[in-house]
């Protein structure tokens, strides 16, 4: 589980300097990364334990029933589709200037 989070989301990291150790700049890691850096182990370690199928199962645990079908194709928004309204209009102020001169 933690390879798909990783794959689709930002990497799991609690440290503020992403693990390089310069939290402080020049200045070093901070007080508390050792902290961080085991919560980041402890966050991968705990995804690493989850799997798919332990997902659906906790779903039909709580009584949630999960369909066989095929998921229907949707727009990615609500809004319907408009085709844009063509304009024979000049498209600046340019050509509209060059309009009013002939």
């Amino acid at each position: 589980m933690a390879d798909i989070i990783t794959s689709v989301d930002e990497p799991l990291d609690a440290t503020h300097c992403g693990g390089k150790e310069n939290c402080r700049g020049e200045g070093g890691r901070c007080m508390t990364h050792d902290l961080w850096t085991s919560l980041n182990d402890r966050m991968i370690e705990f995804l690493e334990s989850v799997t798919l199928q332990k997902l659906v199962d906790d779903q039909h645990a709580n009584g949630i029933e999960i369909e066989d079908k095929p998921a229907t194709k949707r727009a990615i928004s609500s809004a319907p589709v408009v085709k844009p309204i063509r304009v024979n209009a000049p498209n600046s102020v340019f050509a509209l200037g060059g309009l009013t001169t002939k």
